[in-house]
């Protein structure tokens, strides 16, 4: 089974478009599911994927991975 995959407040940012502080206090808020490691949050991605599933185009939603194989 491949290891899950998270996301940093900068890359969830680039994705929607945020300022990363808009990304950090919905983490804090609990808007955005995330797990605090230390000071910094990581958002799994597929509670990424279900929350902008059909807000975002398909191509957001792809893993770094899985772009590279195309």
């Amino acid at each position: 089974m491949p290891p899950e995959e998270y996301l940093s407040t900068r890359q969830v940012a680039d994705l929607l478009s945020l300022t990363e502080v808009t990304v950090r206090r919905w983490c804090h808020e609990g808007r955005l599911p995330a797990v605090k490691l230390g000071r910094a949050y990581r958002i799994r991605r597929v509670d990424f994927d279900r929350l902008f599933e059909g807000v975002l185009p398909p191509s957001a939603l792809e893993s770094p991975a899985d772009q590279t194989l195309a």
